[in-house]
């Protein structure tokens, strides 16, 4: 299990892509059981935060549990 903010997914991504590295990096957040996303719906984003915002949803969709929640008090954990 893995709880951190939408922003920290998102720039985990965007880091990934800088190194060429985006193929790999959902495969290894998809071997997590469970995703927490917090604080969705919070932060506005550009149109490349969204894009790999939707990447990681759509890579454990239909495979992986994930709960994208827009409660911002819950503490990450890792």
């Amino acid at each position: 299990m893995a709880f951190a903010p939408v922003t920290g997914w998102i720039t985990r991504l965007a880091h990934a892509h800088r190194l060429e590295r985006l193929d790999i990096e959902p495969r290894k957040i998809a071997r997590i059981g469970l995703v927490a996303i917090v604080g969705v719906g919070y932060i506005p984003c550009d149109t490349e935060a969204a894009n790999l915002f939707f990447q990681l949803v759509s890579s454990r969709y239909e495979k992986s549990s994930i709960i994208p929640t827009s409660k911002s008090a819950v503490r990450e954990v890792e």
